[in-house]
């Protein structure tokens, strides 16, 4: 639509030929001619949600990835529902948003990531803990400083378990 409204106001192209060759119907063209509406304007209508309300969920949604807890496209959807409905925009009874709000609303935060979450063996919590971290980290000064490699780097290496191969397979 800019692109037809540019090419008829710079006098390159008539109304009909810009609307056809940029695709978009040639009375939409002509109206936003002759009314001089705003081309910054998005077309449709304006978001469900403001800008600032639309933070504040997206705030949510990153904050709940941090914790562990990344949304899916459904759980959004939802999660956008309830805040609309707690807002008095959206009626109780209407039912969530559609795929189409989202996609939108994707568009509007393209930095904004989803997933899903991942399982975590009771072993790996475990072994996540505060006290255990705390005691790994300590163990790990103790013997920097025993053996004074603390401000070494050139002397420390990173050797993890799953770069060995326990086992020998014969190639045929």
């Amino acid at each position: 639509m800019k692109r037809a409204y540019v090419l008829v106001t710079a006098d390159k192209m008539s109304i009909r030929k810009a609307a056809w060759q940029c695709g978009v119907p040639i009375q939409t063209l002509r109206d936003r001619l002759e009314r001089g509406v705003n081309q910054a304007r998005p077309l449709g209508g304006d978001p469900l949600l403001s800008r600032s309300e639309e933070e504040g969920l997206v705030k949510h949604i990153e904050y709940l990835a941090k914790c562990g807890y990344p949304l899916t496209r459904k759980d959004v959807i939802n999660l956008a529902t309830e805040t609309a409905i707690f807002l008095k925009k959206r009626p109780q009874n209407a039912g969530n948003l559609s795929k189409r709000w989202f996609v939108r609303f994707m568009s509007r935060w393209p930095e904004l990531r989803l997933g899903k979450a991942q399982k975590l063996s009771m072993k790996r919590a475990k072994a996540t803990s505060d006290e255990t971290v705390q005691s790994y980290f300590q163990e790990l000064d103790r013997i920097l400083t025993k053996y004074d490699i603390k401000n070494k780097p050139h002397l420390i290496y990173n050797v993890d378990e799953n770069g060995f191969q326990t086992e020998h397979t014969l190639v045929k």
